[in-house]
């Protein structure tokens, strides 16, 4: 039985630093050794915020103020092994790319002293091989393994440039075509939109697809879970298109997997093999391997939340979107062959064409309100215009990834031959893409292309100006993304107030903004930026937002929010729902949402002046206020109807109520929700007997009379529970058999079992 969390290790350690050159290129006369069985790890959940570049900058100035949390006693900040030590003394000037060495050990000593349980490795791919490789902080706390060059992280949604590698492999083998319908590789397949029959293959890959976004459900286990791909196409298969295929690119995962389905149709082997024989191995990615088994101890960055306490290894199960583990040097030689056009060395993996294809902009001519370029879509890339490099002269492409506890940043100038990897465990609130375009410019101002690191933007308010009533109104109403809703009040004097709901109340977004001379909104405490500006297209009003990103030496784009428009009031059937609270019922036992003690619970709500709205909050769906239209549906269903392109109109979802005998259980994101009142209550002392149901949680109330409880089973049973208090306070979680003190007041308890296996609930009274 596992109940207890451990506690981490406090022992600094030296950070470790790698060598230099190590990943060189193989000649054709010693073709690169083909890389050991895949192995897996696996993640804590992810929730959508942690994707999107743009939405990580946003948060932090879209939310109301937030009392800081007590700092840590920061532990001992590990530097680079002495030999790696870009700052020593020792350090030869003539050392190649030492400039940019140097400059990346700084920002991540900085960081380090901010963030102490983070742990970072960074590789500068140059000319073809490696040139360095970085490593900082402590990978295990524990044992006080400090993190090194060959140290394994999770590279998260990185994983997507592997997918569109295997992609343009097939189609150079003249088994797949981009643009042909998905349905001519899987004639099953087929949605509730008509539309789907015109989703080609292409589309999967540049997230226009039109899909709701991602099924979370199954996708974050601390056990492999093989079934996922095929809970995603069911998933899909019970859902609606958001929007025609094609019409524009908004980021969604499903689309990866899906492409997991039609790889797999096309060539007889699961997506993981393909991608382990035909990209890891003939690149020397040794250390690089797919969710599919535990990885071995002392290989890989352990995952540590904010109050210390050990996560468990993640097994992050989408995948081609997300699922691959590796090193910084690993995912360096994949740079060396994008920046060689397909070939490491004298090995060719693709034809220049196909790498072309990739880094080739997908969003022109599609839907996107504005000229965005950190999130400007190829096939897998984030960016084929990353601006970061691209202000300066230099074509660039990017991808970032994260999962719970994962965080990564790619970017790679092809034309310069250069390139990096920066991967790191526990570092939300790092800014990575700084960090990654830092090493890079750095690097060309060691190759003397630039004569100086380029100077972050500290630009001056604006003059304040007087908006015309059209401007009033139009910066006024409620807006929405998809996750928060938000309500706007323009004046007559240039004020703005903006506000985000919370729960049942409004709290405020942004201070002192004002509207300025160029047309927008800025001023939030006293800042330039963000500026927001309103958009109109096709007939939808928008607000985007500009602001710098990266080294903060640009700004950059993208639309934030959308208009939401009051329809006809709420049927009866709706507003009856509003008092109801719904529990989650397949969440699997291994889902790494669980460790974190959610409350299990989704509940609708309704806001006044908002007619016809509904909005899902729930733990379990990412916790957000997730917008649903009720007048666009009937009495059973809501509908998603967001159409906000680029990123921050991902992950949506209808809303659908299941009938079930005299209770109304719901759909909702890929999960399905059974109603409070549908819990069975347990005696007071007593004994009941169940059966597994495998991803079927069985739900029971402890009476506040019951001052103990027993889950019994067999091994084989392979037991799971989570207990909370009468007001879904979690108070303990854990696997196998265990008898527990209950909490005053009474008890919620959720057991798993393996399906059929028989195990036993016992509660006894208070003494």
């Amino acid at each position: 039985m596992d109940t207890k969390q451990r506690k981490n290790s406090t022992g600094g350690n030296k950070n470790g630093g790698g060598g230099n050159g190590k990943n060189t290129p193989p000649k054709k006369a010693a073709p690169p050794q083909a890389p050991a069985r895949a192995r897996t790890g696996h993640p804590v959940m992810l929730f959508p915020v942690v994707m999107l570049l743009f939405w990580a900058v946003l948060s932090v100035v879209l939310r109301a103020p937030e009392t800081p949390p007590a700092p840590e006693e920061p532990a001992a900040i590990p530097a680079p092994q002495a030999a790696e030590d870009a700052l020593s003394q020792e350090t030869a000037p003539a050392e190649p790319y030492a400039f940019s060495k140097a400059e990346v050990t700084r920002f991540a000593r900085e960081a380090l002293a901010e963030h102490p349980r983070m742990s970072l490795t960074v590789a500068l791919m140059a000319d073809g091989k490696t040139a360095w490789e970085l490593a900082f902080g402590i990978a295990d706390r524990e044992t006080g393994r400090p993190a090194a060059p060959d140290t394994i992280f999770g590279i998260g949604s990185e994983s997507k440039v592997f997918a569109a590698a295997a992609a343009m492999k097939l189609v150079e083998e003249g088994k797949l075509d981009l643009d042909r319908p998905v349905t001519d590789y899987l004639p099953d397949f087929a949605m509730r939109s008509p539309e789907a029959k015109d989703l080609t293959v292409g589309m999967l890959l540049d997230h226009s697809s039109g899909f709701p976004g991602s099924t979370y459900r199954g996708g974050f286990t601390s056990r492999p879970r093989p079934s996922y791909p095929a809970d995603v196409r069911a998933s899909l298969e019970q859902s609606r298109l958001k929007h025609a295929p094609g019409y524009m690119h908004v980021y969604c995962n499903d689309g990866f997997t899906l492409f997991e389905h039609v790889l797999r149709a096309v060539t007889g082997v699961p997506y993981p093999e393909y991608v382990a024989r035909e990209v890891f191995a003939p690149l020397g990615m040794t250390h690089s391997s797919f969710p599919l088994e535990p990885l071995p101890e002392g290989s890989y960055a352990k995952g540590y939340p904010d109050d210390g306490d050990l996560l468990p290894l993640e097994y992050t199960n989408p995948c081609a979107s997300g699922g691959i583990r590796s090193t910084a040097g690993d995912l360096a030689n994949f740079l060396a062959m994008i920046a060689g056009g397909g070939a490491w060395g004298d090995v060719r993996i693709l034809s220049e064409e196909s790498v072309a294809a990739t880094a080739k902009d997908r969003t022109e001519g599609s839907f996107r309100l504005v000229d965005t370029k950190v999130v400007r879509y190829g096939l897998g890339w984030d960016s084929v215009a990353q601006p970061g490099l691209g202000v300066l002269g230099h074509a660039a492409l990017a991808k970032n990834g994260g999962t719970a506890y994962y965080f990564s940043q790619l970017i790679v100038l092809p034309e310069a031959n250069l390139g990096v990897a920066v991967l790191s465990a526990n570092s939300a609130g790092v800014n990575l893409a700084a960090l990654a375009e830092l090493a890079l410019l750095a690097a060309l101002v060691d190759r003397g292309t630039l004569a100086a690191l380029p100077a972050p933007l500290s630009p001056d308010l604006l003059p304040e100006a007087t908006p015309a009533p059209e401007d009033i109104e139009r910066y006024s109403g409620f807006f929405a993304n998809h996750e928060k809703l938000y309500f706007l009040q323009a004046d007559a004097k240039g004020g703005l107030d903006l506000r985000v709901r919370s729960g049942d109340a409004w709290e405020s977004a942004a201070e002192g903004l004002h509207y300025r001379e160029n047309g927008r909104y800025s001023g939030n405490k006293g800042a330039r930026y963000p500026e927001y500006f309103f958009v109109r297209g096709d007939g939808r009003d928008y607000i985007a937002a500009e602001m710098p990103f990266g080294h903060g030496h640009y700004t950059d784009a993208m639309p934030i929010m959308q208009r939401l428009v009051p329809g006809a009031p709420l049927s009866p059937a709706w507003k009856a729902r509003l008092d109801t609270a719904w529990l989650a019922a397949d969440e699997p036992a291994a889902s790494l949402l669980w460790p974190s003690g959610p409350d299990p619970r989704l509940r609708l709500h309704a806001v006044e002046g908002l007619d016809g709205h509904l909005f899902v909050q729930s733990d379990v769906t990412g916790g957000g206020f997730q917008h649903v239209n009720a007048a666009r549906g009937d009495d059973t269903h809501a509908l998603m109807d967001l159409l906000l392109p680029t990123a921050l109109g991902r992950d949506l979802s209808d809303l659908e109520i299941l009938p079930k005998g005299d209770k109304e259980w719901l759909r909702f994101q890929g999960y399905t929700f059974r109603p409070l009142d549908s819990v069975s209550k347990a005696p007071a002392q007593g004994e009941m007997l169940f059966l597994g149901g495998g991803d079927d949680i069985r739900w029971l109330f402890l009476p506040p009379e019951s001052g103990t409880v027993a889950i019994e089973g067999s091994p084989e049973a392979d037991l799971r529970w989570v207990l909370w208090d009468a007001h879904f306070v979690c108070v303990g979680e854990g696997w196998g058999a265990a008898e527990l003190a209950l909490p005053e007041g009474g008890a919620y308890l959720a057991v798993w079992a393996a399906p059929g296996k028989p195990f036993k609930v016992v509660s006894a009274p208070k003494p």
